[in-house]
């Protein structure tokens, strides 16, 4: 059946998009918390590949590392419910699955968002240009984790189905019948019924 076919490879895309986000940003909320507590030094130690995020100006104050690490926190979360849904969701098409995609990838462009505006305010141009490119990957996770097939026509079960064009048939056959009545009096009234027999 090709639409089955089609919403299982929905709902591993889905997957695929909510692991890998999941991983990015609990890295991120990670490492922002070791540089809050104890420094953008100790943050490079346990983790190299974040020097760069590390070395912006206005990102690089334990208030702001704090704010960026909790963001990041409720972010992954927010990918962790819809990895959740995604797998134990059947049809990835009902709105269930709405929510949390919006919820998950807004936060997710919220945070990209003040990352580039703080990579404009340093002046970094090679920063500028990956957070640039890590909003478009955004933008495209959130198209295709939302471009859902139809979703299926739900149906009774059979036996229910069965059992109502039964009854709707025997309707039809005794009740309604029974329901016409031979002393129904044409309306409007005319001659001497209208004044209820002869004077």
């Amino acid at each position: 059946m090709p639409g089955e076919g089609s919403r299982r490879m929905h709902k591993t895309v889905l997957v695929i998009l909510s692991s890998c986000w999941i991983a990015i940003f609990g890295a991120l909320a990670v490492v922002t918390l070791i540089a809050a507590v104890d420094g953008a030094a100790a943050a490079r130690e346990a983790m190299p590949v974040a020097t760069p995020l590390l070395g912006i100006g206005p990102l690089a104050t334990p208030a702001m590392m704090g704010g960026l690490s909790l963001g990041s926190a409720v972010v992954a979360a927010l990918f962790s419910w819809m990895l959740l849904t995604a797998l134990l969701v059947e049809d990835t098409a009902t709105t269930t699955l709405e929510s949390p995609v919006d919820l998950a990838h807004g936060g997710a462009l919220g945070i990209g968002i003040v990352v580039f505006m703080t990579t404009i305010l340093d002046t970094a141009p090679i920063l500028m240009a990956g957070s640039a490119l890590l909003l478009v990957a955004m933008t495209a996770s959130l198209m295709l984790a939302r471009s859902a097939p139809p979703a299926k026509p739900t149906l009774a079960p059979r036996h229910v189905r069965d059992r109502a064009i039964e009854a709707a048939h025997l309707y039809s056959t005794y009740a309604a019948p029974m329901t016409r009545s031979a002393d129904v009096v044409p309306f409007p009234i005319q001659g001497g019924n209208a004044g209820g027999g002869a004077r």
